[in-house]
């Protein structure tokens, strides 16, 4: 071989292994990002694990954000396993704040009855006060006084009567009824009064009597006096009479010129009635045609099949062009680097 073909050859090797060596490096460089994305997709970035992917992923935060109670420890995290994510799911925690016992749940054990095992009532635990010509009322749960029941009924009622003193047969002329509970502890009362002859009851019940006859219902010891409430003073005013929740007086007999009305059938004064019913107006509205315009929905090309220039799948096509470019480098390596054949 003479010394110029000797100097061609070795300038053609030294040439090729400069290219394989190039091919290499950039084989290199491309494979990188390929590997970095196939390692993170076997990681959990490509699993069909509920607890890798994005819409999972805003599942479990979804989940872990909506019970007000979770507790602190699981409530917030969202790149926990699908077991620990499944926990404020299955079992929820119920250590929520107890709700406020309610008055009467509070004081189940050291509530008092108001109404006692005979239908009276326990006068005991009110305070009144009762002003009869005035025929106003006032009644108020005594002070750390708390009711067994629900509420208890208190009433005022008019009557209009024959005398100044009591007597009978009494009308009923008005009447308020109010409840008492462990939240509204006391009620104000008012009955309008007749302009004559009267008496003002102040009782307890929902039952407001009608007529008070001889012989007849009474309140009795309904009657909050009677129950044995206690006469206070309300809004600077004595109760009057200073012991007792009922009153008679008024200044005249009750005329009888405005009987209570009753049913007697049809009155015979009444107008005739009128037979002849207007005409039906059978003449529908016009129907107002509304015209539809149908607006043609624009067609979106679908994001997904547009071509994907980058991502795990052009990154791992880069990989795979790198690996071929390795190869062809190495083998452009070995091709400069073999000895040459002695002619």
């Amino acid at each position: 071989m003479t010394r110029s073909h000797k100097a061609a050859r070795d300038g053609n090797q030294r040439l090729t292994m400069r290219l394989g060596g190039a091919l290499v490096v950039v084989g290199v460089v491309m494979v990188a990002p390929g590997l970095v994305s196939a390692a993170a997709a076997v990681g959990g970035g490509s699993s069909p694990s509920p607890s890798a992917t994005s819409t999972s992923a805003a599942s479990n935060q979804t989940q872990a954000t909506a019970p007000v109670t979770t507790p602190p420890a699981v409530s917030g995290s969202t790149s926990a396993t699908p077991d620990e994510t499944a926990q404020p799911v299955v079992t929820p925690t119920t250590s929520a704040p107890a709700a406020p016992a309610s008055p009467l749940a509070a004081a189940s054990i050291k509530c008092e009855n108001a109404l006692t095992k005979s239908g009276g009532y326990n006068g005991d635990l009110f305070d009144y006060w009762f002003n009869g010509p005035l025929s106003q009322g006032w009644v108020s749960l005594k002070p750390g006084v708390t009711i067994c029941e629900d509420s208890v009924y208190v009433g005022i009622a008019a009557y209009t009567a024959p005398k100044k003193t009591y007597s009978t047969p009494q009308d009923l002329f008005d009447a308020q009824v109010a409840t008492i509970d462990n939240t509204t502890r006391s009620v104000s009362l008012h009955a309008d009064s007749p302009d004559c002859y009267q008496q003002i009851d102040l009782f307890f019940g929902r039952s407001v009597l009608k007529k008070i006859i001889s012989g007849g219902e009474l309140y009795g010891d309904r009657m909050v006096s009677r129950a044995g409430a206690t006469p206070v003073s309300h809004n600077g005013s004595s109760p009057v009479p200073a012991r007792q929740s009922w009153y008679n007086g008024g200044v005249a007999p009750c005329t009888t010129s405005t009987p209570t009305p009753t049913d007697s059938g049809t009155p015979t004064t009444a107008p005739p009635t009128t037979t002849t019913a207007p005409p039906t107006t059978t003449t529908a509205p016009p129907t107002s045609t509304t015209v539809t315009e149908s607006t043609p929905t624009p067609t979106e090309t679908n994001p997904s099949t547009l071509p994907q220039t980058g991502g795990p799948d052009g990154l791992r096509n880069i990989a795979l062009t790198g690996l071929l470019a390795v190869n062809a480098g190495i083998g452009l390596l070995w091709w400069g680097s073999r000895p040459a054949r002695r002619h």
